[in-house]
């Protein structure tokens, strides 16, 4: 018997279906490489940033001067923001979220776990930016948002995601509570 692929859906996958499904086939069916843009290029380097604060690889002032030259890196490599204004906001305001990190003080935290779990007969995989333990008995898990400002409308769509995650890990932890999911919105924070 010939094996077959099963195939693994994400979120991100499953929504530009929903959102658009040319979009869905340019990009998974063709496999059409999608282009970068000034969010998820910084979104991405925003995200390791925030994963090496909460080791304590880097700190607070370190976090700033290397975001600041990821931001120098972006115009460089012809990434443009909507506005100048949108521009200088962002930097303003990721800067000052870099100032007042904290970093979560629990002892058992994960980062970028990846996960798979089967929802009603849909498999579902993707990774969690983090998630912290407390008392061997709650979790609380929290998704870095860099650049997004949702709508009530969007939120009702974007919430999914979170419980997603939230079913993955009461999949892993049964033992335990899924006791919190949070959006950071570290731009609007």
């Amino acid at each position: 018997m010939e094996n077959i692929k099963k195939e693994l859906y994400s979120f991100s996958k499953l929504t530009t279906f929903h959102t658009c499904p040319y979009s869905y086939y340019l990009t998974y069916i063709k496999k059409e490489k999608r282009k970068d843009n000034v969010y998820s290029y910084l979104g991405g380097k925003i995200h390791s940033l925030l994963e090496d604060l909460q080791q304590n690889k880097i700190n607070n002032q370190k976090a700033i001067s290397l975001f600041l030259s990821y931001f120098d890196d972006a115009d460089i490599l012809g990434y443009d923001f909507p506005t100048e204004n949108s521009s200088k906001n962002f930097k303003e305001c990721m800067v000052s979220y870099f100032e007042n990190y904290k970093p979560f003080s629990v002892q058992d935290f994960k980062i970028e776990e990846y996960f798979e779990v089967d929802i009603e007969g849909v498999p579902i995989r993707g990774y969690i930016d983090l998630y912290t333990i407390t008392d061997n008995k709650y979790i609380d898990i929290y998704d870095y948002k860099s650049s997004s400002k949702f709508t009530k409308k969007d939120l009702e769509i974007k919430k999914l995601q979170l419980i997603i995650y939230g079913l993955a890990l009461k999949n892993k932890y049964p033992n335990m509570v899924v006791r919190s999911l949070n959006f950071d919105m570290c731009k609007y924070t």
